[in-house]
C-alpha cells in the first residue's frame, strides 16, 4: 500500500511471509508507481504508463501462510 500522507510504501505481514521474491518486488514497484504519479490517478493511464517493468496486476493471487492472532497484531 502507498501511504501518501506519510511517504510509505508497506506490505501486509502475511502476505510479505507468503509471496515469493518476485512478487514482493512486483508489489513494491505497482506502489512506487502509485507513488510517483499521486493518488489521483489511481490505475489509469498516467499510472499505467509508469509501471516501472511490474506487472501492473491489480490483484495478487498468493496463498497467504495462517498467522496466528497475535501475530498480526504485533509491532
Amino acid at each position: 500500500r502507498c501511504h501518501y500522507d506519510t511517504r510509505v510504501i508497506s506490505l501486509a505481514q502475511a502476505y510479505a511471509w507468503s509471496a515469493t521474491e518476485a512478487d514482493i518486488t512486483d508489489t513494491i514497484q505497482h506502489e512506487i508507481a502509485h507513488a510517483l504519479v499521486g493518488q489521483v490517478h489511481g490505475h489509469d493511464a498516467v499510472w499505467q504508463a509508469q509501471v516501472l517493468g511490474c506487472s501492473g496486476r491489480r490483484c495478487h493471487d498468493v496463498q497467504l501462510a495462517f498467522l496466528e492472532k497475535w501475530r498480526l497484531w504485533s509491532k
